[in-house]
């Protein structure tokens, strides 16, 4: 009885490797990135090192990953093959090659490669060229080799050129890969069926226990979809706001930078206002940015303070938020997996004891328990809906601050830009107050000519026409208009107003995260009544409707 129980609970936890929902998008030719840095980055996509024109029929080289660019070695096309199985063409050989396993079987960190493709069909027991592609849910896939370990990250890194190679079955964004279309440069998502109705009674069961339970896994996966189908539109809303508050998040540090330019700027001008045959020049520029210095102080101070004190929280929440959105959203994709291989199974028991009375009573007992199990699972999902109102609520609100933060974002770069000419001045100037005058009887620089520095008479003239030959190039230079400090204080406004619904989404984010840890636990609830419905199966029956194969004992 040990050996079915570890046989059933082999099939529960490999429910989802043949799954309805898990077509892979076929016959297009795509980008394969990191789940590691989908939206982070432009890192983490796979890559042939080197190969841009392609490679040697001979040839066998490791995939690594690469920052993407337009080359077609970052381009990889899925072919159904038989079954669940999959193999990925290489872009930059047309359909000669294709990804492989190392050959070898069950070792961690053998490399993931690209070779020729050979058709050994069946004869080939280990299937080294053919793959099962797994969704995640989130746009998420992990890649399985045909001895059940994953293609993954080596190191969890998605630095240019980490290896990728094969490691036993393992959670992590390190091990989950995107399919991304070049053109429009999003991500493929496949379709989830809101339905078990492939998996048919076709009337055969008549006691009514056993239907009644099916009913409530038809009805529980239905739940999980309508509550996952919820959670999976908000992922685009909630990466959009990701981006709005990534970029305010930016502001203070470029604030803090520019302040720094503009103190500076002002100390460098004050002493080359000294020259007299550039001062009247340099008075204009110079009083400019004194005029200037102690708003832009003053801005920088505030702009730190809403950073402080709004947009680092709101930061932190609308990515906790996301998160647990992503991950909520794969757990109920898996559970759902999990129910759809449950009702097959389930199925076929019923069928298996159906004539045997006493097998029926233990069957139909233990049934009870699991159908009561799965009633309850909605109550577990009635959080998600009311948490999710108050994050809709603020990605509106951060949406109607992105057109003040644009403008805001704006007006720094143009306040950047001529601060970075200013700066090129700023630098011209003080080479000029550096530079020495080499003269026999003296040696003296501009600089300190400017502090008091007492030059021989025989040197004066000299000193001026050198002088003169460095400051004058400069005269010209110094026409700089500067602009003014863009709308700091609606952009204040604006974000001020969503503190509040901020402090809700923190809220809300953390409630979804306890509420996401439920659903493991939720899975595990079944799983004791399940296979205590299965230990009512007699042996010989369960071998004849083939829920164990003899070769078990």
């Amino acid at each position: 009885m040990k050996q079915i129980l570890a046989v059933i609970l082999f099939c529960l936890l490999l429910a989802h490797v043949h799954s309805y929902g898990q077509i892979a998008p076929t016959g297009k030719w795509l980008w394969i990135q990191s789940a590691a840095e989908v939206g982070e980055s432009e890192l983490g996509y796979f890559d042939v090192p080197g190969k841009i024109a392609g490679i040697g029929a001979n040839e066998i080289h490791n995939v690594t990953v690469y920052e993407i660019d337009g080359g077609t070695d970052r381009q990889y096309q899925v072919i159904h093959v038989k079954d669940d199985k999959y193999q990925i063409y290489a872009g930059h050989s047309g359909e000669t090659h294709v990804l492989k396993m190392e050959e070898t079987f069950n070792k961690n960190g053998a490399n993931f490669q690209i070779e020729k493709r050979v058709d050994l069909g069946d004869k080939d027991i280990f299937n080294r060229q053919r793959f099962s592609l797994i969704y995640q849910g989130a746009g998420a896939w992990k890649i399985y080799s045909d001895d059940g370990r994953i293609i993954c990250l080596d190191g969890k890194s998605s630095k240019n050129g980490t290896n990728v190679h094969l490691w036993e079955d393992h959670k992590g964004l390190w091990t989950e890969w995107v399919f991304i279309d070049p053109q429009s440069k999003k991500i493929i998502y496949p379709e989830i069926a809101n339905n078990l109705n492939h998996i048919s009674v076709g009337g055969k069961i008549k006691n009514p226990v056993a239907n009644a339970t099916i009913k409530s896994i038809d009805d529980t996966h239905l739940q999980l979809y309508n509550a996952e189908r919820e959670l999976f539109k908000y992922l685009p809303k909630i990466s959009e706001s990701k981006k709005i508050i990534d970029q305010t998040s930016h502001f203070s540090s470029k604030f803090d930078r520019l302040n720094t330019e503009v103190s500076r700027l002002e100390e460098v001008l004050t002493a080359f206002n000294r020259i007299p045959v550039i001062g009247k020049a340099t008075l204009v520029l110079s009083k400019g940015v004194g005029m200037i210095a102690s708003p832009v102080g003053k801005v920088n101070i505030a702009i730190a303070k809403t950073d402080e004190e709004v947009v680092s929280p709101a930061h932190g929440s609308v990515h906790a938020a996301d998160n647990s959105i992503v991950d909520y959203e794969k757990e109920l994709v898996q559970l759902m997996y999990k129910l759809e291989k449950m009702k097959e199974i389930y199925i076929t028991a019923a069928l298996a004891v159906e004539d045997d009375k006493t097998a029926l009573i233990s069957f139909n007992q233990n049934s009870e328990k699991l159908n009561a199990v799965l009633k309850a699972v909605p109550n577990e999902l009635e959080l998600i809906i009311n948490e999710l109102s108050k994050i809709d609520n603020m990605t509106k609100d951060l949406k109607k601050i992105e057109k003040t933060a644009n403008a805001l974002d704006k007006g720094i770069t143009k306040f950047e830009k001529v601060f970075h000419e200013i700066d090129k001045v700023g630098k011209e100037v003080d080479k000029v107050l550096s530079a020495e005058f080499d003269a026999k009887v003296v040696k003296l620089s501009l600089k300190k000519a400017l502090t008091g520095s007492v030059l021989p008479d025989e040197v004066k003239d000299k000193f001026k026409k050198w002088s003169d030959g460095l400051i004058k190039p400069l005269i010209k230079k110094l026409n700089i208009k500067i602009p003014e400090v863009p709308g700091v204080d609606e952009f204040k406004n604006e974000i001020k107003i969503i503190e509040n619904k901020i402090a809700s989404v923190k809220q809300s984010s953390v409630k979804l995260e306890e509420s996401r840890r439920t659903i493991p636990a939720i899975s595990e609830g079944l799983e004791a009544p399940f296979l205590s419905c299965l230990q009512a199966v007699p042996y010989d029956k369960m071998v004849k409707f083939k829920l164990v194969d003899k070769s078990e004992y």
